[in-house]
């Protein structure tokens, strides 16, 4: 009998006009989703590898300097992004994904694309992401509001009854037909854009494990809204009402509560501005020497040289400039890491009070987890921000130590392409699953609940007498 009650859902649904347009908007939809965003990140690979050539020629080809000249001139380092990154952009084009490496100074992440974008990016980026997460819930909405109001409007309720069909059997079947036509969207969907991230070019290696957890992520998130749209079908009189309720919920859920909650973070816990880091940075910094101001090195000079034993700078073994900026350097990095240990703090105290909306919304958990699969998250954004001030304190110590070592105190020493071409490399990998999955143990569990209490709100539809 359930799979009779399914069928005769599933059949009613491909007669119905709406199930075909919404369908076939959605799949217009996602298409173009798929291809521009297939087309923006392989132009985007591009530019980034003629860029990262271009940096690499200009270092190798920089004059003969002081070492702690070419500390100055700098490189780039750019994020590395997971072939998932197509699907969902996450925080990159808000944070940014070059970082500039040079001396005395940790920068943030820079060419930010929300810069580049028109005030429309405000209304939600058309990603394969977007219409996974924001636009498919509306589709299953539009086709399981009348679940079981159209029996009641259809005068088929009591006929169902008079033939002791039972409710559960009746639910069970409204469930499996309205599963069964989104599975039928959206698994050919999500295998065809697996097909084409697969065939990308220029991108890391495709993670299929990630893939598949990112699909049965976004699959509970569909059970969620298909128990709530049979639940309040079935407490609805009309199909009118029952779609206005629905309606209501999909825009709390996806656009008013995501909104609202990081308003309302970035209002308890606001970032500091620039005048503000400026502000912390000489806070932090006071005190301590600066490599390129010998007055403020006289007592290390004095201690340098007792325990050296000698009398002149010019008489230790190896030049005290240079080693006088890796000791000013060291300062800096002090004061930058509580510069940024504070920002970070801001921003995990933002995002514990997001997480909060996640009690309200299940689009904030899913939002985040997709995002943690594509590796462009808030989490990665800083796991590589950290390992870039890793190697730009590896790469400014190895100029210093260049200039100490190469060179005596007071004589002039330049640098050639030998030094430029013996620099540290710069490796990074993206975290293990493991680490992904412990990092968004929250939002599992947040996720992992609210499939739970939708489907124990099922439990509260029993047979009942009369219209039910």
């Amino acid at each position: 009998m359930v799979i009779r009650i399914a069928k005769k859902e599933w059949k009613e649904q491909l007669r119905e006009k709406r199930f075909l347009a919404a369908g076939l908007l959605m799949v217009l939809l996602f298409m173009v989703a798929l291809i521009s965003s297939k087309a923006y990140y392989e132009k985007e690979q591009d530019l980034r590898l003629q860029a990262q050539q271009g940096i690499e020629e200009n270092w190798l080809n920089q004059r003969d300097k002081n070492p702690h000249g070419a500390a100055h001139y700098g490189i780039y380092l750019f994020k590395p992004e997971s072939r998932l990154a197509l699907i969902d952009r996450g925080v990159n084009r808000y944070a940014g994904t070059a970082f500039f490496v040079e001396g005395h100074v940790r920068n943030e992440a820079q060419f930010r694309k929300i810069e580049d974008e028109t005030g429309l990016v405000r209304f939600g980026e058309l990603t394969p992401a977007y219409i996974l997460i924001t636009l498919m819930p509306l589709f299953i909405i539009l086709i399981g509001f009348n679940a079981f109001t159209k029996e009641r409007e259809g005068g088929t309720w009591k006929m169902l009854q008079s033939h002791n069909v039972p409710m559960s059997k009746l639910l069970l079947g409204k469930w499996a037909g309205v599963t069964f036509t989104v599975l039928m969207l959206f698994i050919p969907l999500f295998m065809l854009m697996g097909l084409i991230i697969y065939t990308v070019s220029g991108f890391g290696e495709f993670s299929l494990t990630h893939y598949l957890i990112l699909g049965a992520v976004y699959t509970l998130y569909y059970l969620i809204f298909i128990n709530l749209t049979l639940i309040v079908s079935w407490f609805s009189k009309k199909s009118g009402a029952a779609f206005i309720m629905l309606l209501a919920i999909w825009i709390v859920a996806t656009l008013v509560v995501p909104k609202l909650f990081v308003s309302a973070a970035q209002y308890h816990n606001p970032l500091p501005d620039t005048n503000a880091v400026a502000e912390m940075y000489r806070e932090a910094r006071a005190g301590g020497i600066d490599g390129h101001v010998p007055s403020s090195a006289r007592e290390m000079e004095r201690q340098v040289m007792e325990e050296y034993g000698v009398d002149k700078l010019e008489d230790l073994p190896f030049n005290f400039a240079g080693y006088r900026l890796q000791v000013g350097e060291e300062y800096d990095t002090k004061a930058y890491n509580y510069v940024f240990s504070h920002i970070h703090s801001v921003i995990s105290d933002q995002d514990a009070l997001i997480r909060r909306g996640s009690l309200i919304s299940p689009f904030l958990p899913v939002r985040n987890l997709s995002m943690a699969m594509a590796y462009t998250d808030v989490n990665n954004h800083w796991d590589f921000s950290e390992a870039v001030e890793l190697y730009r304190q590896d790469f400014v110590r190895y100029l210093n130590e260049d200039l100490m070592y190469s060179s005596r105190t007071g004589e002039t020493y330049l640098a050639g392409s030998d030094v430029w071409a013996a620099k540290p490399d710069f490796s990074y990998e993206l975290p293990g699953m493991g680490e992904v999955l412990k990092a968004q143990s929250g939002n599992l569990f947040l996720l992992f609940g609210w499939v739970g209490i939708s489907f124990l709100g099922l439990l509260t539809i029993k047979s009942k007498s009369g219209e039910g």
